[in-house]
């Protein structure tokens, strides 16, 4: 086990966070208090972006909708639905453009 931590990626970790939600789910107390830090460092998060003057947030990717539960009710409705998917988000991380109509919803 120390020898997979010392050469674990962050993806390595990540592949837990299904199995992690799943028992917290269930009710397991370990489990619920890592979701809830995890709420917390998105709480974190959407408040500096909000500080900064963001306007929309959204939480993307295959974790953003099972956290749900676990944020504070005012930093959840602070969110909004993604315009767009992970492709598009890849595309303007890499400099790229998107034609607007397409994205609108």
């Amino acid at each position: 086990m120390t020898r997979w931590a010392a050469e674990a990626k962050p993806r390595d970790y990540g592949a837990f966070a299904p199995q992690i939600l799943d028992l917290a789910k269930s009710g397991d107390a370990r489990a619920r208090e890592i979701a809830g830090e995890a709420a917390k460092a998105i709480a974190a998060l959407a408040n500096a972006l909000n500080s900064l003057g963001a306007e929309r947030i959204a939480l993307v990717g295959g974790l953003g909708e099972p956290l749900r539960p676990y944020l504070s009710p005012d930093v959840a409705k602070r969110l909004v639905r993604p315009r767009r998917d992970a492709v598009d988000g890849a595309i303007l991380l890499a400099g790229g453009t998107l034609d607007e109509a397409e994205g609108s919803s």
